[in-house]
């Protein structure tokens, strides 16, 4: 694969921390929780409120891991902060495996990393606790180097001999080791194997270096002085809630009365505009018996009056004739017009 943006990394995992955070506190005190036992029932404590706790707490832990990753890479750190800042990570997981287990419902034996039936699931119950012996592994490996350093050969053997320990495959689940490495933990083989080779070549070293030299008494494991106190310098990054405002239709913001008025203005000079364009019921008849509609009347009314006009002063004009309403009103109709009607079933 590619270089691995480890600060970025870290970055995008106190994100995801920080996004279950504010679901966590949405579940205790944003009346989510109801809600959710409304669907699961009203005597079931939601499964999300203990899996955002615990996967919280998961992701700082993995967003850690890549701060120590990123200075170990460096080489700037001194081995007794990276020990605290290991022990840091346990911390977390340890915390996070409690929490999954505390509620039946979650399942916790039930959770895997399979992206489906073709692939071999790594159940989260050995991923967890592959990443809480690897990373106490690693915290005795910087404990003694840092012994080392100031001069305490004996115990910086004994940590890193129990550090060559805990990196061992365990026998069964009782016994000090790393679970077998199934499923997507068979992509850290390589470096698991360069990390096994590490240790057991600086052991070697210290061995070599304490029984020619130095003479240093090595106590037993149980003997050893205890790890420094954890340190957690991974924080949730706060989710910010989004300010949602109310959505308008169209830029200026109008209210939905007055867009209801506008629509309603637009509806009624659409339909005006359709009636005058559209002949009436009156008009259609007129025009199928065979007469003037009435928007050729003002047009007809104008020949008339133009035709008087123009008549000779000694010939008497011709009677206009009756209005299109005249006539109507007073039910005249030619013969060929009653003829049509009959035909068409109105006589």
């Amino acid at each position: 694969g590619g270089t691995v943006d480890a600060k970025r990394a870290s970055e995008r995992l106190r994100s995801a921390a920080g996004t279950l955070d504010y679901l966590q506190n949405k579940l205790e005190e944003g009346g989510w929780s109801e809600a959710l036992q409304c669907i699961v029932g009203p005597d079931t404590t939601p499964v999300e409120l203990l899996g955002a706790k615990a996967f919280r707490d998961i992701f700082l832990a993995q967003a850690q891991q890549f701060a120590i990753a990123q200075a170990v890479i460096d080489g700037k750190a001194p081995a007794s902060l990276l020990c605290k800042l290991c022990l840091g990570v346990v911390h977390n997981l340890e915390i996070a495996v409690s929490a999954l287990r505390a509620d039946p419902a979650i399942k916790y034996g039930k959770i895997t990393g399979a992206h489906g039936t073709a692939n071999q699931a790594c159940p989260l119950t050995m991923f967890l606790a592959f990443q809480i012996t690897l990373f106490k592994a690693l915290a005795n490996r910087f404990a003694a180097a840092d012994a080392w350093a100031k001069a305490d050969y004996g115990t910086a053997i004994g940590y890193q001999q129990r550090a060559a320990t805990l990196l061992r495959e365990r026998a069964d689940i009782s016994s000090p080791g790393l679970p077998p490495t199934v499923g997507q933990l068979g992509l850290v083989d390589g470096d698991l194997t360069s990390l096994r080779n590490e240790v057991a070549q600086t052991l070697k070293g210290y061995l070599s270096d304490n029984n020619s030299v130095y003479f240093s008494a090595v106590p037993a494991e149980d003997a050893l002085p205890p790890l420094p106190k954890h340190i957690v310098m991974m924080k949730p990054t706060p989710l910010v809630e989004p300010d949602i405002a109310p959505m308008a239709l169209e830029p200026g913001g109008k209210s939905d009365e007055d867009l209801a008025r506008e629509l309603q203005e637009q509806f009624q000079v659409e339909e005006k505009a359709a009636a005058a364009d559209s002949p009436g019921i009156m008009d259609t008849l007129t025009s199928m018996l065979g007469g003037a509609s009435t928007k050729d009347k003002p047009a007809a009314d104008a020949a008339a009056a133009v035709t008087a006009d123009e008549a000779p002063p000694d010939v008497p004009s011709a009677p206009a004739p009756p209005s299109y309403e005249a006539a109507t009103a007073v039910g005249a109709v030619s013969s060929a017009q009653e003829n049509r009607l009959v035909e068409m079933g109105f006589g």
